[in-house]
């Protein structure tokens, strides 16, 4: 399995990136490759320390989603996409 996929392409991550965008105010096609997806968490006319933000929320919210990827494989786990981005907002 290609991980692009379990982190960009998978319905549960889908819902996780969906929450996130929503919660930041932004809009976006979700992409399935790693850059072009970190470069959806970069707005071009912003300041640095703005941009630094959102990159720090792009990479807590990979972050929980390989978390919880980890809890479910190894612990059977249950993945809930609305706890993966509460954790993540935690931890930004």
């Amino acid at each position: 399995m290609r991980k692009s996929y379990l982190f960009f392409g998978c319905i549960i991550v889908w819902l996780v990136w969906n929450l996130c965008f929503e919660w930041l105010g932004l809009s976006s096609a979700v992409h399935h490759t790693s850059i072009s997806h970190f470069l959806q968490f970069n707005i071009h006319e912003a300041p640095t320390s703005v941009n630094l933000i959102l990159e720090s929320v792009w990479i807590a919210v990979l972050s929980e989603i390989w978390r919880h990827r980890n809890k479910y494989i190894f612990k059977g786990g249950v993945i809930d996409h609305s706890e993966i981005f509460s954790i993540a907002q935690l931890m930004v």
